[in-house]
Protein backbone atom coordinates (compact mmCIF):
# COMPACT_ATOMS: atom_id res chain seq x y z
CA UNK A 1 0.00 0.00 0.00
CA UNK A 2 1.25 3.65 -0.16
CA UNK A 3 1.62 3.89 3.69
CA UNK A 4 4.40 5.24 4.82
CA UNK A 5 7.46 3.78 6.09
CA UNK A 6 10.61 4.85 7.41
CA UNK A 7 13.88 2.23 7.40
CA UNK A 8 16.76 2.50 9.81
CA UNK A 9 19.88 -0.04 9.33
CA UNK A 10 22.20 -0.94 12.55
CA UNK A 11 25.15 -3.06 11.97
CA UNK A 12 28.14 -4.43 13.19
CA UNK A 13 31.08 -6.39 12.21
CA UNK A 14 28.75 -9.26 12.55
CA UNK A 15 24.84 -8.53 11.96
CA UNK A 16 22.75 -6.07 10.40
CA UNK A 17 19.56 -5.19 11.97
CA UNK A 18 16.87 -4.11 9.92
CA UNK A 19 14.01 -1.57 11.67
CA UNK A 20 10.72 -0.33 9.71
CA UNK A 21 8.52 1.92 11.67
CA UNK A 22 5.63 3.13 10.10
CA UNK A 23 3.35 6.71 10.65
CA UNK A 24 2.00 5.19 13.74
CA UNK A 25 5.26 4.17 14.82
CA UNK A 26 4.70 0.46 14.73
CA UNK A 27 7.98 -1.25 14.40
CA UNK A 28 9.03 -4.20 12.74
CA UNK A 29 12.60 -5.62 12.60
CA UNK A 30 14.36 -8.43 11.21
CA UNK A 31 18.35 -9.53 12.04
CA UNK A 32 20.39 -11.13 9.72
CA UNK A 33 23.71 -12.34 10.92
CA UNK A 34 26.76 -13.34 9.47
CA UNK A 35 30.49 -13.99 9.51
CA UNK A 36 32.88 -11.54 8.28
CA UNK A 37 36.16 -13.57 7.02
CA UNK A 38 39.35 -11.63 7.07
CA UNK A 39 41.82 -12.90 4.77
CA UNK A 40 45.10 -13.51 6.07
CA UNK A 41 48.51 -13.86 3.90
CA UNK A 42 50.80 -16.20 3.44
CA UNK A 43 54.28 -16.05 5.09
CA UNK A 44 57.45 -16.39 3.42
CA UNK A 45 57.90 -19.82 1.48
CA UNK A 46 61.17 -21.83 2.24
CA UNK A 47 62.65 -22.11 -1.28
CA UNK A 48 65.11 -25.06 -2.22
CA UNK A 49 66.78 -26.40 -5.87
CA UNK A 50 67.23 -29.42 -7.22
CA UNK A 51 71.07 -29.25 -6.54
CA UNK A 52 72.99 -27.10 -4.52
CA UNK A 53 75.90 -27.10 -7.12
CA UNK A 54 74.62 -27.23 -10.19
CA UNK A 55 76.72 -27.06 -13.11
CA UNK A 56 76.53 -25.89 -16.90
CA UNK A 57 74.63 -29.00 -17.95
CA UNK A 58 72.34 -29.11 -14.89
CA UNK A 59 68.58 -27.50 -15.20
CA UNK A 60 68.18 -26.25 -11.97
CA UNK A 61 63.99 -26.65 -10.37
CA UNK A 62 62.66 -24.45 -7.54
CA UNK A 63 60.31 -25.83 -5.08
CA UNK A 64 59.00 -23.52 -2.47
CA UNK A 65 56.66 -23.94 0.22
CA UNK A 66 54.92 -21.88 2.69
CA UNK A 67 51.98 -21.61 5.61
CA UNK A 68 48.93 -20.38 5.32
CA UNK A 69 47.28 -19.30 8.36
CA UNK A 70 44.22 -19.76 6.89
CA UNK A 71 44.65 -23.05 5.13
CA UNK A 72 44.44 -21.50 2.19
CA UNK A 73 46.03 -23.49 -1.17
CA UNK A 74 49.10 -21.33 -2.40
CA UNK A 75 50.61 -21.01 -5.89
CA UNK A 76 54.13 -19.42 -6.05
CA UNK A 77 55.36 -17.19 -8.67
CA UNK A 78 58.95 -17.35 -9.23
CA UNK A 79 61.75 -15.65 -10.89
CA UNK A 80 65.30 -16.18 -11.88
CA UNK A 81 67.89 -13.28 -12.11
CA UNK A 82 71.52 -12.97 -12.41
CA UNK A 83 72.72 -11.17 -8.89
CA UNK A 84 74.55 -8.60 -11.26
CA UNK A 85 71.31 -7.45 -12.99
CA UNK A 86 68.63 -8.33 -10.30
CA UNK A 87 65.87 -6.40 -12.65
CA UNK A 88 66.81 -8.69 -15.64
CA UNK A 89 64.46 -11.68 -15.20
CA UNK A 90 65.36 -14.43 -17.25
CA UNK A 91 62.64 -17.07 -16.72
CA UNK A 92 59.34 -17.14 -14.48
CA UNK A 93 58.85 -20.52 -14.32
CA UNK A 94 60.22 -22.48 -11.66
CA UNK A 95 63.16 -24.37 -13.73
CA UNK A 96 65.63 -22.16 -14.74
CA UNK A 97 66.99 -24.04 -18.51
CA UNK A 98 70.78 -25.04 -18.60
CA UNK A 99 70.77 -23.07 -22.17
CA UNK A 100 71.09 -20.22 -20.19
CA UNK A 101 73.69 -20.46 -17.86
CA UNK A 102 77.59 -20.32 -18.04
CA UNK A 103 80.09 -21.79 -15.73
CA UNK A 104 81.22 -19.15 -12.77
CA UNK A 105 77.75 -17.29 -12.97
CA UNK A 106 75.95 -16.21 -9.38
CA UNK A 107 71.82 -16.71 -9.86
CA UNK A 108 69.16 -15.54 -7.49
CA UNK A 109 65.72 -17.19 -7.39
CA UNK A 110 62.89 -15.83 -5.72
CA UNK A 111 59.56 -16.93 -5.05
CA UNK A 112 56.08 -15.55 -3.95
CA UNK A 113 53.26 -17.19 -2.74
CA UNK A 114 49.73 -16.61 -3.26
CA UNK A 115 46.64 -17.47 -1.62
CA UNK A 116 44.10 -16.70 -4.08
CA UNK A 117 43.73 -12.88 -2.30
CA UNK A 118 46.78 -12.03 -1.22
CA UNK A 119 50.64 -12.63 -1.81
CA UNK A 120 52.90 -12.74 1.39
CA UNK A 121 56.21 -11.75 1.62
CA UNK A 122 59.02 -13.19 -0.95
CA UNK A 123 62.13 -15.12 -0.18
CA UNK A 124 65.07 -15.70 -2.50
CA UNK A 125 68.18 -18.27 -2.39
CA UNK A 126 71.34 -18.03 -4.40
CA UNK A 127 73.63 -20.26 -6.19
CA UNK A 128 76.60 -20.48 -8.53
CA UNK A 129 76.59 -22.15 -11.83
CA UNK A 130 79.67 -24.96 -11.20
CA UNK A 131 82.15 -26.62 -13.76
CA UNK A 132 80.70 -29.24 -16.02
CA UNK A 133 83.38 -32.42 -16.80
CA UNK A 134 84.35 -32.48 -20.08
CA UNK A 135 82.88 -34.98 -22.18
CA UNK A 136 84.57 -38.25 -24.71
CA UNK A 137 82.80 -38.44 -27.84
CA UNK A 138 84.51 -40.74 -29.74
CA UNK A 139 87.49 -43.15 -29.12
CA UNK A 140 89.23 -44.63 -32.52
CA UNK A 141 91.55 -47.37 -32.58
CA UNK A 142 93.64 -47.92 -35.98
CA UNK A 143 94.07 -49.96 -38.15
CA UNK A 144 90.30 -51.49 -37.15
CA UNK A 145 90.80 -54.54 -39.35
CA UNK A 146 93.72 -57.01 -39.82
CA UNK A 147 95.25 -56.86 -36.89
CA UNK A 148 97.90 -58.82 -35.53
CA UNK A 149 99.38 -59.70 -31.79
CA UNK A 150 102.41 -58.02 -33.33
CA UNK A 151 100.68 -55.17 -35.09
CA UNK A 152 100.81 -51.10 -34.20
CA UNK A 153 98.08 -49.47 -32.82
CA UNK A 154 97.26 -45.99 -32.79
CA UNK A 155 94.45 -44.48 -30.56
CA UNK A 156 92.70 -41.27 -31.04
CA UNK A 157 90.08 -39.67 -29.63
CA UNK A 158 87.24 -36.39 -29.46
CA UNK A 159 86.23 -34.70 -26.52
CA UNK A 160 83.96 -31.74 -25.92
CA UNK A 161 83.40 -29.35 -23.06
CA UNK A 162 80.01 -28.18 -21.92
CA UNK A 163 80.97 -24.86 -20.38
CA UNK A 164 82.55 -23.96 -24.02
CA UNK A 165 86.30 -23.78 -23.55
CA UNK A 166 87.90 -26.47 -25.78
CA UNK A 167 91.13 -25.27 -25.34
CA UNK A 168 91.53 -25.77 -21.84
CA UNK A 169 91.04 -29.47 -22.21
CA UNK A 170 93.21 -32.10 -23.07
CA UNK A 171 92.76 -35.92 -23.42
CA UNK A 172 94.77 -39.10 -21.87
CA UNK A 173 94.98 -42.13 -23.29
CA UNK A 174 95.88 -45.60 -21.37
CA UNK A 175 95.85 -48.72 -23.41
CA UNK A 176 94.70 -51.98 -21.00
CA UNK A 177 94.92 -55.88 -22.02
CA UNK A 178 93.18 -58.21 -19.41
CA UNK A 179 93.17 -55.15 -16.93
CA UNK A 180 97.15 -54.78 -17.37
CA UNK A 181 98.76 -51.38 -18.47
CA UNK A 182 100.69 -51.17 -21.27
CA UNK A 183 101.17 -47.75 -22.15
CA UNK A 184 99.92 -44.20 -22.31
CA UNK A 185 101.08 -43.31 -25.43
CA UNK A 186 98.68 -42.91 -28.32
CA UNK A 187 100.49 -45.19 -30.31
CA UNK A 188 101.01 -48.83 -28.89
CA UNK A 189 103.23 -51.80 -30.54
CA UNK A 190 101.75 -55.18 -29.73
CA UNK A 191 104.21 -57.84 -27.87
CA UNK A 192 103.45 -60.76 -29.75
CA UNK A 193 105.43 -62.52 -26.11
CA UNK A 194 103.01 -61.43 -24.02
CA UNK A 195 99.26 -60.75 -25.84
CA UNK A 196 98.13 -64.01 -27.46
CA UNK A 197 95.99 -63.67 -29.91
CA UNK A 198 92.14 -63.03 -30.26
CA UNK A 199 92.85 -61.46 -26.72
CA UNK A 200 91.14 -58.09 -26.66
CA UNK A 201 93.00 -54.76 -26.17
CA UNK A 202 91.41 -51.51 -24.89
CA UNK A 203 92.52 -48.08 -25.13
CA UNK A 204 90.76 -46.01 -22.52
CA UNK A 205 90.35 -42.38 -23.41
CA UNK A 206 90.32 -39.21 -19.86
CA UNK A 207 89.22 -35.97 -20.83
CA UNK A 208 90.39 -33.11 -18.19
CA UNK A 209 90.27 -29.44 -18.14
CA UNK A 210 91.35 -27.23 -15.91
CA UNK A 211 88.85 -27.42 -13.20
Amino acid sequence: DDTFCELEIVSDKTTIQVIARDEANTVGEDILSFILFENTAPEAPLIEISSETPSTIDDVTASATANDPDGDNLEYEYSWALQDAPDTIISTTNVLSSDETTKGQDWQVTATPFDGIDYGPSSSISFTIKNAPPVIDEVLITPEIGVYNNSTLTCSATATDPDQVEDLSYISLEWFENGVSLGQEAELELDPTSIEPFNTVICQATAVDID
